[in-house]
């Protein structure tokens, strides 16, 4: 059973290099044919790089070779290309665009290779549809620009983990992680949440004028006396001065606690961006060797996506870092603005809360004083 089943993918692997390989070897017949001033120096040079492995100056070659003179035949060269390269995207773009060409008999001829690798390439991608009630959200696909939502279609992406972001002015930024399944449509709904606005300051109460009238006292007045002289009244203590209340602590606390909610967001977003890097630049073998190393000069050995993992593990480690670090900072900010807020009584409220007749409630003040930083707090409980 063992041995028919490594026929069976033997076979399969021959028939797929097969299909590769009467590709390429399909390009000089069908350039002879073809007059000399149709044949670009470039398309044979990717050609020749492509029978050596080098898939990535093939496809520079090729796009060169297209550049100069667009054929349906370049453009499927340059989709192989991408396909050899993981570039599953748009190796699903140009191949299907190429076999759209009915009159190119390049293309007639090997529609049933390009079909075959059409195939391959969809396997690996899936659909992914992104809904947001608010307008003119802009939309990051694993960093990459997508568009600004709502878009006009749902996103072809490789299947697997993709990281979302979405930001707009006036908005808090939003970031998420989607598992999208190969050749299966996924749905993600966005809300933004709008920052707000800072509390103005309450009104200065304004001094009630009495008519002398009212504050004439009963009975005999002696001659001479002031007629609707104010009784006397209880001294207010003094308000602190316009700016100095601390009621912007609340909202500034607020606008905090968001910042460090998204701080937080991104620190373990870019960390398990981080952890599927490393995972995919770490991978093994059959024979559980790596896949994906380096020479001494730093320059990698293996598959053509381990720079990409490694250089994007180490992009998503800066993130996460930069990500946790903006969170315990705006965390702490967010702790000592609401213990230091004044209560929604005002500033009065915070000056008598140090007299005897005040109920005692648990505070904190902090202002300027003959501390060694100038700085002083004081507080009750």
């Amino acid at each position: 059973m063992t041995s028919a089943v490594a026929t069976k993918r033997r076979n399969r692997s021959k028939g797929h290099w097969a299909c590769v390989l009467a590709l390429v070897l399909a390009v000089p017949s069908a350039a002879a044919a073809a007059p000399d001033h149709a044949v670009d120096e470039a398309y044979h040079a990717g050609i020749e790089l492509r029978r050596h492995g080098d898939n990535r100056g093939a496809l520079r070659e090729f796009r060169r070779a297209y550049a100069a003179t667009p054929s349906p035949r370049t453009l499927a060269q340059i989709g192989l290309a991408e396909q050899a390269l993981g570039i599953w995207v748009d190796a699903e773009t140009h191949i299907g665009e190429a076999l759209k060409a009915v009159g190119d008999s390049w293309i007639v001829t090997n529609r049933a290779p390009l079909r075959e690798a059409l195939q391959v390439v969809t396997s690996h991608l899936g659909t992914l549809e992104v809904e947001c009630d608010t307008a003119g959200v802009v939309l990051e696909i694993n960093g990459v620009a997508a568009g600004t939502l709502p878009l006009p279609r749902p996103v072809r992406v490789v299947a697997g983990s993709v990281v979302l972001s979405a930001h707009a002015p006036g908005f808090f930024p939003v970031q998420r992680i989607s598992t999208v399944a190969p050749g299966q449509l996924a749905h993600e709904q966005i809300e933004m949440v709008r920052m707000s606005a800072t509390t103005p300051p309450p009104p200065t109460a304004r001094a009630t004028v009495v008519p002398p009238a009212q504050l004439a006292t009963s009975g005999t007045e002696t001659p001479g006396a002031a007629v609707g002289k104010p009784p006397t009244e209880t001294p207010k203590p003094a308000q602190p001065p316009a700016g100095e209340s601390g009621q912007w602590r609340r909202p500034a606390a607020w606008v905090a606690l968001g910042l460090a909610t998204a701080s937080l967001g991104t620190g373990v977003t870019f960390h398990v961006l981080h952890q599927t890097r490393t995972s995919s630049y770490n991978r093994t073998d059959a024979s559980g060797a790596h896949v994906c190393n380096q020479d001494a000069s730093g320059h990698f050995i293996g598959p053509s996506d381990c720079a990409d993992a490694f250089n994007g593990a180490a992009r998503a480690r800066t993130l996460m870092i930069v990500g946790y670090s903006g969170a315990l900072l705006f965390g702490a900010a967010t702790a000592f603005l609401f213990l230091t807020a004044p209560d929604s009584d005002g500033a009065a409220a915070g000056t008598a809360a140090f007299s005897s007749d005040a109920p005692r409630r648990q505070r904190l003040v902090c202002g300027s004083g003959p501390g060694v930083f100038g700085l002083a707090c004081a507080g009750s409980f």
